[in-house]
């Protein structure tokens, strides 16, 4: 039980760890900078792609909202 413990804490450490590092290349190296820019850019780009589909549904709703409002 202690040995999965210790194994445990020593795989969240190197996690952290390693979290960190990377971290510190994409703010202080110039390779890094560029790679978190085309992450940000590859990011909103599909976050505007999944808008669509939301956007196409409240459109067909207000569309049918509009023609009962006719109606009633």
């Amino acid at each position: 039980m202690t040995v999965a413990v210790l194994w445990i804490i020593l795989k969240v450490l190197s996690a952290i760890g390693v979290s960190v590092g990377v971290i510190c290349w994409m703010m202080f190296t110039k390779d890094g900078r560029t790679f978190s820019a085309w992450a940000i850019g590859i990011g909103a780009a599909i976050g505007f792609a999944a808008l669509i589909p939301v956007l196409m549904g409240a459109a067909f709703l207000w569309f049918l909202y509009y023609i009962l409002a006719m109606f009633l």
